[in-house]
């Protein structure tokens, strides 16, 4: 059966019954939108048609996963959406990666613990140890040969952020391939380039200040007390060194959020910041850890990299899902109280 509705003051269709619900839930028509088929006498409000309940008398709703139009008595209730039992699992998973997350998101509180993300990481990377390994040997060649031509290093970010995304696939405990590993250049390529951009003047600005105090330690010592000049490089350091740690900390979710939500690389930065602030100096212990690890890595004449920057990876990802994606899980249960 075919209707007509009105809107902005024009006659719309014809459409099916279902399409009627489905703008109705989109909130493009409200209960009191006129609305006419043939055998209509004359046009009348949506909520007196009948349209929005099937021949029993239930109400009807569209499934938010598949459009599928049915009976809210066969769904579940996600805040003001509904969805069908069967694609729950895949909805919640759907939410999760951020595909209908924007970059002003609240983020609810979290209780962070390094040990239980990298013990996470341990039992995910002893499962799955060697194609890892191959995939991190294969990102970290990549930006090795990449970083000796001129701006290569800029694509670090993409590199490593896509590298990040295939861990997180593997903490979801989805299907993870070699070319999810280079989704910073499939997923927000751009954006990444334009954090790097910024994210490094932005550094190079709150270093400034250091800078010049320990450019006034070194005159200090060759005209005044080098004593006094010792003590004033020695601020310079602390000066210079405070800001840096801090927005790197700060940052830590930034390249997993703009490859993961695909949002943009400012929403991404503020993000990420105002989750880390929540426990600023657990962030910065559990990064400090993972640049144990890395250099351990390192000092393994490097090719240890291949073997513990994945573990770290992994354990950044076990703490982003912990943050980002139970908090979704949070939200979404909240709408079924």
């Amino acid at each position: 059966m075919e209707w007509y509705y009105e809107k902005a003051g024009k006659q719309n269709g014809p459409i099916d019954a279902a399409d009627l619900v489905r703008l109705f839930e989109a909130g493009d028509l409200s209960l009191t939108s006129l609305v006419w088929r043939e055998g209509l006498a004359d046009w009348m409000p949506l909520e007196k048609a009948d349209i929005l309940k099937n021949e029993q008398g239930e109400e009807l709703a569209v499934c938010a996963h598949s459009g599928e139009v049915r009976p809210k008595s066969e769904m579940v209730p996600y805040g003001e959406r509904w969805v069908l039992p069967d694609h729950r699992e895949d909805f919640v998973q759907h939410l999760m990666e951020g595909s209908e997350v924007e970059g002003s998101e609240d983020v609810g509180d979290y209780d962070p613990s390094a040990s239980r993300y990298f013990n996470q990481a341990w039992q995910l990377y002893t499962a799955d140890f060697w194609p890892m390994v191959g995939v991190t040997a294969v990102i970290l060649i990549i930006y090795s040969v990449a970083s000796q031509a001129p701006f290569g290093g800029l694509l670090a970010t993409p590199l490593f952020a896509g590298l990040s995304y295939y861990m997180l696939l593997k903490v979801r405990g989805k299907s993870a391939r070699m070319e999810d590993s280079f989704s910073g250049f499939s997923r927000n390529f751009w954006q990444l380039i334009l954090m790097a951009l910024v994210s490094g003047l932005l550094m190079l600005v709150v270093m400034v200040p250091g800078i010049l105090v320990i450019l006034g330690g070194t005159v200090a010592i060759d005209k005044f007390s080098e004593v006094a000049g010792v003590s004033i490089v020695v601020l310079g350091v602390i000066v210079l060194l405070i800001p840096l740690i801090y927005i790197n900390v700060a940052w830590m979710f930034a390249g997993l959020l703009c490859v993961d939500k695909k949002i943009d690389f400012w929403s991404s930065m503020s993000l990420s910041m105002k989750a880390v602030n929540k426990h600023w100096f657990a962030c910065m212990l559990f990064g400090m850890l993972l640049g144990l690890v890395s250099l351990m890595g390192t000092v393994m004449i490097c090719v240890g990299l291949f073997f513990t920057l994945p573990w770290s990876m992994l354990a950044l990802a076990c703490f982003y899902e912990d943050v980002f994606g139970r908090q979704r899980l949070r939200e979404l249960e909240s709408g079924d109280q």
